[in-house]
């Protein structure tokens, strides 16, 4: 059913809802989880950031907004396939579209050694570089990592790696095991609530602005409130149902649940903006 122009129940509106690919995360799968809570984050985080003229209204300097890193921000991590999808929404996209989004990450290996020429390439940052025999040379024989096997052997430079590797080690919190095992639905339907709170405001703010054209006001009975957004999507399931294995459908018993659901979405989304590895630790 057409979320933006059908009603459910008598006296629940339901035209004000997003379009369900912007909110109901349900058919998302286990093995794509992951992919999928990022890239949703992600996109919320570039339609907040491609608009200058309201950054600029909150507060944020016109030379900000001008900064490629506040502006229609992406994550650098993404490459090929997903680069090009991006800022799709996940679900409008193909099932063969979404599994080459998710076939362009890499598990990433315990230690990364790359040859030279094959870490620019895959960075974008081939170009300009010039053209010759010894510029071939050096990128085809030089490493990220550059150990001398042949001035000191294998177990001299296996040694000097493990010192450098426990040193290093000493920068980088790792985290849980536990908690990197879990599989972030929570944070989907944490993300369905902030955009479905979004569409609320959006709604409500409309039926003032044409209450106040008209000269009238608006009555108390005729605001989305969030009990009457959660009849809404209790009627929105009733005319879609479809299995809910995760429980990522956004219904909430209390306001303060909904609150705190949004603000914690608010939160995820600038962890995802600081470390663009959030979801996806482990892959490149």
């Amino acid at each position: 059913m057409n979320t933006r122009t059908a009603n459910g129940a008598k006296g629940c509106d339901l035209t004000w809802l997003p379009p369900q690919e912007e909110w109901d995360f349900r058919s998302i799968t286990n093995e794509e989880c992951r992919f999928a809570c990022h890239w949703e984050y992600a996109r919320q985080i570039h339609a907040a950031t491609s608009h200058a003229s309201r950054l600029i209204g909150n507060g944020v300097s016109e030379a900000a907004v001008n900064d490629a890193k506040v502006l229609g921000w992406r994550p650098s991590n993404y490459h090929g396939v997903a680069r090009e999808m991006f800022p799709r929404a996940w679900l409008a996209m193909t099932t063969e579209q979404r599994g080459k989004v998710i076939a362009s990450f890499h598990r990433l290996p315990a230690v990364a050694v790359r040859r030279l020429d094959d870490f620019l390439q895959r960075m974008n940052w081939s170009k300009g570089i010039p053209d010759g025999k010894e510029t071939a040379r050096v990128l085809e024989h030089t490493w990220v990592i550059q150990p001398h096997f042949g001035v000191y052997g294998a177990p001299a430079v296996v040694a000097e790696l493990r010192a450098w590797a426990r040193d290093q080690s000493k920068r980088y919190r790792r985290t849980p095991r536990a908690r990197a095992a879990e599989l972030p639905f929570d944070e989907l339907k944490w993300l369905a609530v902030l955009r479905l709170e979004g569409a609320r405001c959006a709604a409500n703010d409309a039926m003032k602005t044409r209450a106040e054209a008209a000269g009238t006001m608006v009555g108390r009975k005729d605001i989305i409130s969030v009990e009457k957004t959660a009849v809404a999507i209790k009627n929105y399931r009733k005319h879609n149902p479809i299995p809910d294995p995760n429980g990522v459908l956004p219904i909430y018993r209390s306001a303060g649940a909904w609150t705190k659901a949004w603000q914690d979405a608010e939160r995820c989304k600038m962890k995802v903006l600081s470390d663009t590895s959030q979801h996806l630790a482990g892959w490149c």
